[in-house]
């Protein structure tokens, strides 16, 4: 009569291999990725030899952003969706026309670039930042 040994196979596997894998995708992924820098601003800040340029006030146009979401412009709180459209009718109205673009020290960053991208795409070059 022959006796059959049952081999007991285990049912653990060794997870010292996975963490070997694990850490070499890590490694493989973080050398063959692009890493995305942004830009920033480009901004041409004036030349301290030149002298500074008179603006008339009837040409300056007054944006206020404030800490609690709001914008305001000349005295009036406008909504951000209509101050693109705004922005573009002043340009045809005056060809002249600056911005003082001021800007509360709390104000979310993002609010002010879009802000500033506003501005550029109303084709207004003449703006100043002033922190408030």
């Amino acid at each position: 009569m022959k006796i059959k040994r049952r081999i007991k196979i285990s049912e653990e596997t060794s997870m010292a291999s996975m963490s070997d894998i694990a850490f070499l995708l890590i490694i493989f992924f973080m050398i063959s990725s692009v890493f995305i820098f942004n830009e920033g601003l480009h901004l041409t800040l004036p030349d301290n030899s030149k002298k500074p340029q008179i603006v008339s006030s009837k040409n300056i146009l007054t944006i206020s952003l404030l800490q609690k979401e709001k914008t305001i412009l000349n005295k009036k709180e406008v909504d951000d969706g209509e101050i693109k459209e705004i922005l573009h009718k002043m340009k045809l109205k005056n060809p002249n026309i600056s911005i003082l673009l001021k800007i509360e020290k709390d104000v979310i960053y993002s609010k002010a670039i879009k802000m500033i991208d506003c501005i550029k795409s109303a084709k207004i070059t003449n703006f100043s930042l002033k922190m408030i």
